[in-house]
């Protein structure tokens, strides 16, 4: 067998030692920062590409955005048409009806003699396609002195111009104690 001595001093193979320590030690750290290095850079660059795709696709679509703000600009608009639209026909109507009412009330008026209206039947028009809002029929009941003023009455209600057509359906004698008075239906077509 063979026997090696070493005759280096224990303090050099010491220092010997601790050298091939540091630098196995600093080899490890410089190659663990390397890979260390490598992985960070390569999601950083990930990164970079991905926001830059972003970039490019905010880029394309910021046309789309602005699009999409004056849609949202234009539905307000809409609805704020919707809203007065339906207010002014609202209001036409009530002052549909109001006409309705004024011209009943000034023919009741410049009629002779006394004409009394007891009920009036008037619906609300629906709007349908090709109709105007005012096609209907209004039903008057009353009672009236004698025919004639029944009749002046329904001529007051043609001459008004609010109706397309005054017709009387019908009149009868109505027993109203010392007087007799006639009771009478009207339709009015509006």
């Amino acid at each position: 067998m063979k026997r090696q001595l070493n005759l280096i001093p224990i303090a050099t193979q010491r220092r010997h030692l601790l050298r091939r320590v540091v630098r196995v030690g600093s080899i490890a750290v410089v190659v663990s920062g390397l890979v260390s290095a490598t992985l960070l850079g390569g999601e950083w660059a990930q990164g970079w590409m991905a926001a830059q795709q972003l970039r490019e696709l905010e880029a394309r679509y910021a046309p789309l955005r602005q699009i999409l703000a004056k849609q949202d600009a234009l539905n307000q608009q809409i609805e704020q048409l919707r809203g007065r639209e339906l207010l002014t026909l609202r209001l036409s109507r009530e002052s549909r009806e109001l006409t309705l009412l004024g011209a009943i009330a000034r023919a009741a008026e410049q009629t002779s003699e006394g004409v009394f209206v007891q009920q009036l039947q008037y619906a609300r028009p629906t709007l349908e396609a090709g109709l105007t809002p005012y096609n209907g029929e209004l039903h008057l009941t009353g009672a009236g002195v004698d025919g004639g003023a029944i009749a002046d009455f329904a001529s007051n209600l043609r001459e008004s111009g609010v109706f397309r057509a005054v017709s009387i359906e019908s009149t009868s004698v109505m027993p109203a104690g010392s007087r007799s008075l006639r009771r009478y239906q009207l339709v009015c077509q509006l």
